[in-house]
């Protein structure tokens, strides 16, 4: 038996409690949580609790590999191992952060507090993994017999049926995750009650609870959040949003709407429709509104040019559908239209950074803008 220091790459052990952390995570995070417990494994955390197993898988090898050949150890098992250790540490640090202040979605990063509180603990926790790493430690390590060539490239074949495994699990989960989702809609559609309310039905301002109580009025299922992630918001600084599953909208197949509130309350509707709803949505736009004569750009989506319609409530956009794609409708609120566009009109106008700008008093007289700036 003999003593020797172990370097942070050839730790058995540290690799081994790495695994077990990784595993512990992704079974819970596939778990259904109290929700009193202030953690969210979903999302990042549970990607990076992969990344972490992999990390670990990848630390364990080489450790084997590197206490089998001993003296004659290559360095290069080492220095991946050193790689992986660290990255998977990293990763296990941030994993906790992000747990912790229940961000699992890239756009939670964007709020300035929950971004600083999710990396400020994950860089502590990495401080004080690398304080325990970096201290000097004695094991006995027993004579191993080498085994030659063969266990190396067992264990690389483990590495990678390990990495493949994952990879195709993450790949299952996503598609069963999206088939029932699909499956979900339909039935949803299929019960849903026809829409019939116009955009002009809703008044720009009006709060989350006069929406409800007016939708659920008419017999539709709306649900609504104020914890928005990124992905939910049509506009950043959204505050809140509804939405419901639709079959039909004004006599048209349709897919959804989905409202979003603001500052100063209702401030967008959005609809969605199949492709083959272009001819009589756009009927339905042009009476129900005054198309404008200009274009607002292109749809970053299909890059068709992007039609108006002006309301006596706000502001209509569409494109046509590329092939295969859906159809958009968005409605805007007229006083948000002004408190967005109103600032680059007039005397002392900035230039518009989108290339184009709505003429708000044109549109809408009772409108000045001198006072919405």
């Amino acid at each position: 038996m003999t003593t020797t220091t172990r370097s942070p790459e050839t730790r058995l052990l540290a690799g081994t409690l790495l695994f077990a952390f990784a595993i512990a995570s992704l079974i819970l995070s596939g778990m259904q949580l109290p929700t009193v417990w202030p953690l969210h494994l979903n999302g990042l955390p549970r990607r990076l609790a992969i990344l972490t197993l992999y990390c670990a898988c990848t630390v364990i090898a080489c450790s084997l590999v590197d206490r089998v050949d001993r003296e004659a150890a290559v360095g290069a098992y080492r220095l991946l191992g050193r790689w992986f250790y660290w990255l998977g540490g990293m990763s296990a640090a941030l994993m906790i952060g992000l747990a912790t202040t229940r961000s699992n979605q890239f756009g939670d990063l964007l709020d300035f507090r929950q971004s600083l509180a999710a990396l400020g603990l994950a860089a502590a926790l990495f401080a004080v993994f690398a304080y325990l790493s970096l201290r000097p430690a004695s094991v006995r390590r027993a004579p191993v017999a080498a085994s030659g060539s063969r266990l190396k490239t067992m264990l690389a074949v483990m590495l990678c049926l390990v990495a493949g495994i994952m990879l195709k699990q993450r790949y299952d989960e996503k598609r069963a995750w999206e088939d029932g989702y699909e499956v979900q809609d339909a039935a949803e559609r299929r019960a849903a009650k026809p829409w019939s309310h116009d955009l002009n039905a809703f008044p720009g301002g009006m709060s989350v609870a006069e929406l409800q109580a007016m939708l659920k009025a008419g017999g539709h299922t709306v649900r609504c959040h104020h914890d928005l992630r990124s992905e939910n918001r049509i506009q950043e600084d959204d505050k809140a949003n509804c939405w419901t599953i639709l079959g039909v909208v004004w006599g048209i197949p349709a897919r959804m709407t989905a409202f979003a509130f603001g500052e100063h309350g209702l401030r967008n509707q959005l609809l969605r429709f199949p492709e083959s709803s272009w001819p009589l949505l756009e009927q339905k736009l042009d009476q129900m509104g005054q198309r404008l004569p200009q274009t607002f750009g292109l749809d970053p989506d299909t890059r068709q040019p992007v039609y108006g319609w002006r309301t006596d409530s706000g502001l209509i956009f569409s494109a046509a559908p590329a092939p295969g794609m859906e159809i958009t409708v968005l409605w805007t609120a007229k006083m948000d239209v002004a408190r967005d566009h109103c600032r680059y009109q007039g005397g002392a106008a900035q230039r518009d950074p989108r290339g184009y700008s709505i003429p708000v008093k044109a549109l809408w007289p009772d409108i000045d803008c001198s006072r919405v700036r």
